[in-house]
């Protein structure tokens, strides 16, 4: 005669797997993580489409007449695009200096009307007409729908260094010789605080995969919840706690939709890191990976709480129509942790977002963030991370708690209230 002996760590396996399972391969899942994949390595290329876009299409200008302060700037920009931001650059660029190194390239029109014409056709990017009207002798009009902000700042700039070119020259001046003279006095721009402005990248870097660390993590806890109402409403609960504890219950559920959403970012991380690559936009900046690295273990934390009280808020209601309310208190917490750094980030400083990079668990979005501008120290990281352990304990043991005292329940909805104060 044999008899059947429960194993705790096998019944957490076979849910554990089998939520996996259903999570990877759920249609929803697949087609959300395709989407996404799509979106992100789209996003990357068409920014650097984009960017080649800007930097190396000439800007084609229409011109009635002659202008030669547009040519200049034509020349200037050709020979700063050649230089490609050497020393030489500045030289011969001269008061174009700070344009942008897409150069320009000057067609002629016949009047008015064909530049226009050449402009609204999409032959040319804008035009430069004469100004006729009254006591407007020697200035232009620039027609442009679309055309590069700086454009038209740099053609007057052209223009006035053009007039004042011919009016130095008719008074015996040698108009070369005053421009360098009075080009080589600057006012320059220190910053007081260099460290601020070279960590502001990092900065932006790490806020920006903190959203996604915590879109991530309400994706995936939301899908515990949701795994949870839909075996109270089927009643299929009923027949699983029938050959398993409802705490290994719950413990294969939060384990199996973690590990699912560790993959699915994984490949869209790498998705993203591979178009970076290949497009080289990864080399126009420098990523803070200490700090990248560090979203890792703040995910894995803010997982675990934000799952274990999805879990716990969906056990106290039967139908999905009721879980707006219930989870409630995921929500604030959520919006919290969310916003804190969104509002925060650059008051980083500030006694607020100082202590919120110690409070659970809006400091898995705040320490990074510290951590990234150089406020945190890698002890004060570990401490907050350490604190944020103890807050995620906290919550599972609340979940622990509430999960297995109402998962079983149908009907009314159970608030909080009732559940924390419920006896065993």
């Amino acid at each position: 005669m044999s008899t059947n002996t429960y194993n705790a760590s096998t019944a957490v396996k076979t849910v554990f797997v089998r939520e996996l399972r259903e999570h990877l391969l759920k249609k929803s899942s697949l087609i959300t993580l395709i989407i996404m994949a799509v979106a992100a390595v789209g996003g990357i290329f068409v920014a650097d489409y984009m960017t080649s876009k800007s930097d190396n299409d000439a800007v084609k200008i229409a011109v009635v007449g002659e202008a030669p302060f547009a040519d200049s700037l034509a020349v200037a920009t050709a020979e700063m695009k050649d230089a490609n931001g050497s020393d030489s650059a500045d030289a011969a660029a001269g008061a174009f200096a700070t344009a942008s190194l897409s150069p320009l390239e000057i067609t002629s029109a016949a009047d008015d009307k064909a530049a226009r014409a050449a402009v609204t056709d999409g032959d040319a990017d804008a035009a430069l007409v004469p100004d006729t009207a009254e006591g407007r002798e020697g200035s232009w009009k620039l027609l442009a729908d679309d055309a590069p902000s700086w454009l038209a700042p740099m053609l007057q700039e052209s223009l006035q260094k053009q007039n004042e070119a011919m009016l130095l020259s008719e008074n015996g001046i040698n108009p070369g010789e005053f421009f360098s003279k009075t080009q080589s006095a600057a006012v320059s721009v220190e910053s007081l605080d260099e460290a601020k402005d070279e960590k502001m990248p990092a900065m932006l870097i790490t806020l920006i995969g903190v959203m996604v660390m915590m879109t991530a993590i309400l994706v995936f806890g939301g899908a515990v919840a949701t795994s949870v109402i839909e075996e109270k409403s089927s009643r299929v609960i009923e027949i699983i706690l029938s050959t398993v504890r409802p705490a290994h219950l719950l413990a294969g559920k939060i384990l199996g939709a973690g590990l699912a959403g560790i993959i699915m970012m994984s490949v869209l991380t790498a998705s993203a890191a591979v178009a970076l690559m290949i497009t080289g936009l990864a080399e126009s900046f420098d990523v803070p990976w200490s700090a990248v690295w560090l979203l890792v273990p703040c995910f894995i934390l803010g997982y675990f709480f934000f799952a274990a009280l999805y879990a716990a808020s969906a056990s106290l209601v039967s139908r999905m129509e009721d879980f707006q309310g219930a989870q409630m208190p995921v929500l604030v917490f959520s919006l919290i942790t969310m916003y804190v750094p969104l509002f925060g980030w650059s008051k980083l400083d500030s006694t607020v977002m100082q202590i919120a990079s110690w409070i659970p668990p809006v400091s898995i979005t705040t320490a990074p963030l510290q951590y990234a501008v150089g406020n945190f120290s890698a002890l004060q990281l570990v401490a907050s991370l350490l604190i944020m352990v103890v807050g995620v304990a906290a919550v599972i043991a609340l979940a622990a708690w509430i999960y297995p005292r109402n998962v079983l329940r149908t009907g009314a909805a159970v608030s909080w209230k009732k559940a924390l104060t419920a006896k065993s």
